[in-house]
């Protein structure tokens, strides 16, 4: 079982993860202006990895150098826009 199956599994959310550009102002001004020259806002992105830090994460993007970091806040799960998982919509979430 890979680790995004492993992952399905327990938390139910689907994999691979797929966020979509929502909230263009939510980062530092410079940041903020990097990411909209790069991204187009309401576009669905593949997370291809996320760097967690003690005070910010990161997510880096597929067809995006790994170099290329974006502030996770910029994001809203892209699955919230379709369905729900079913462990979410029960209210049942394991950590």
């Amino acid at each position: 079982m890979s680790a995004g199956e492993q992952a399905n599994a327990i938390l139910g959310l689907p994999f691979p993860l797929e966020v979509r550009y929502a909230y263009p102002d939510a980062g530092y001004p410079a940041e903020c202006e990097r990411v909209a020259r790069q991204l187009s806002l309401g576009t669905v992105y593949t997370i291809q990895a996320l760097e967690v830090g003690q005070s910010s994460t990161y997510v880096i993007l597929w067809g995006h150098s790994r170099h290329e970091r974006f502030p996770l806040q910029m994001f809203a799960p892209h699955w919230l826009e379709d369905e729900e998982p079913e462990s979410l919509d029960s209210g049942q979430v394991t950590p």
